[in-house]
């Protein structure tokens, strides 16, 4: 019942910088709630995390959550990184030739309720297009497509976009919010 996940964490009370993640591949698809993501729990930095893949799929979710809040059910599938004490966000870099994002897939960087550490900036180029379609039907606060969330003390992350074509349909977003 648990999705697939490569992670690189800094634990609660850690005081290091986490690991980055490098992923190069000619294609990448991430599904069923599978998540690719550096996390922050403690004092110290998550790490960056780099992903060039000629064709980026992120598609739809797991529905199995025993988490209370709503944005805190995310288990789209998904590119992220995290911050939920005093260490900041990892920045995430992604570029691809085309990117497809379905059923809320996600990239992603979030500061956490009470969090004290900003969020990572996400940066995304992609020569062809980026094409974000449909929310997660089981959690409709949870949209599909490039987010920044700052829930906390912390600044949220900045997004940046290069793209020839982009298409938003059905709840696919690119979106900052506080």
């Amino acid at each position: 019942p648990f999705s697939s996940w490569i992670v690189s964490q800094v634990a609660q009370g850690a005081t290091g910088k986490g690991g980055d993640i490098q992923i190069t591949t000619p294609n990448l698809t991430i599904q069923d709630g599978g998540a690719i993501e550096t996390m922050s729990l403690g004092n110290g930095n998550a790490g960056e995390l780099n992903i060039e893949a000629n064709s980026l799929l992120l598609n739809g979710y797991s529905p199995l959550s025993s988490q209370p809040s709503l944005k805190q059910q995310n288990l789209n599938s998904r590119i992220a990184s995290t911050n939920t004490s005093k260490g900041s966000g990892g920045n995430i870099n992604v570029s691809s030739r085309e990117i497809t994002f379905r059923d809320g897939g996600q990239i992603a960087t979030s500061v956490a309720p009470q969090a004290t550490g900003n969020g990572g900036n996400v940066t995304v180029n992609a020569t062809n297009s980026v094409t974000a379609i449909d929310l997660n039907p089981l959690n409709d606060s949870l949209n599909g497509g490039i987010l920044s969330w700052g829930m906390g003390f912390g600044k949220g992350g900045n997004l940046a976009l290069s793209t020839s074509r982009l298409t938003l349909q059905d709840g696919g977003s690119i979106e900052s919010q506080v």
